[in-house]
């Protein structure tokens, strides 16, 4: 099994939105949500609007239990990291997520090609979708 190790850094300009308020309970649940990566991504289907053609995919942020998440709901934490100036971790969390489970996502697909060989004898599998 092929293993995807992702390590990003960045520097803080010390003015980001937020830096210097006070801790809040809000603030606090999101540290958690990112201390405890309670963040995971799926993916959406961005279709053609010519021919009706699947031609990309765009990672969504979600909270992976709700009840973990206290008050803060997916659609203001983006907002509220940025008002806490938490938003270059949110950031980095979320593109890491979506990076490893796009390695994920493909590490299944080559697998299902090798079984789908297998079955098949010498014949090539030719579904798009699997030659990603």
């Amino acid at each position: 099994m092929s293993h995807v190790r992702i390590k990003w850094s960045f520097e803080s300009s010390g003015i980001a939105a937020g830096e210097n308020k006070a801790s809040t309970p809000e603030k606090h649940e999101i540290e958690e949500l990112l201390s405890r990566d309670c963040l995971t991504v799926h993916y959406q289907p961005i279709f053609s609007s010519k021919d009706g053609s699947v031609f990309g995919y765009e990672a969504l942020a979600r909270i992976k239990d709700m009840e973990e998440s206290g008050s803060v709901e997916i659609r203001q934490l983006f907002s509220k990291a940025t008002e806490y100036g938490l938003i270059s971790q949110l950031d980095v969390r979320c593109r890491e997520n979506a990076l490893r489970k796009a390695a994920q996502l493909s590490l299944m697909a080559t697998e299902v090609k090798k079984a789908a060989k297998m079955q098949c004898g010498s014949s090539i599998v030719r579904d798009k979708r699997l030659n990603g």
